[in-house]
């Protein structure tokens, strides 16, 4: 017998309260759909065919290896984040695993 998914109420605030709906993942059917639609696709977030390939061209610049950790990435990281005035320039960008990448955030790299 496979076990059922585990339910949640959906992590989304209301102006009238918390969403009523249950989900398996974090936002209901409903609100994922709106944040989709908000946050827009990637290439109208500037990320379309030319950022593609400037991302594999950093991963295969960099071995497909992690930047900060050493281990295998699978991200482009901004070294200057864009919020901060950071560019797609080929100096700023460096290959990241998801989790470096995700801990930076929207941090410029700590000089060493």
């Amino acid at each position: 017998m496979t076990p059922r998914p585990v339910l949640t109420v959906c992590a989304v605030a209301t102006p009238t309260g918390p969403c009523p709906n249950f989900t398996e993942g974090i936002r209901c059917a409903d609100h994922e759909r709106l944040r989709r639609r908000a946050i827009g696709s990637s290439t109208a977030r500037g990320y379309g065919a030319e950022w593609r390939r400037i991302r594999l061209s950093v991963l295969t610049r960099h071995s497909w290896t992690c930047h900060y950790c050493g281990g295998p990435a699978d991200t482009v990281d901004h070294v200057i984040p864009k919020s901060q005035g950071g560019s797609d320039d080929a100096g700023n960008l460096v290959a990241a695993c998801t989790s470096c990448n995700s801990a930076k955030g929207g941090r410029a790299e700590e000089a060493s």
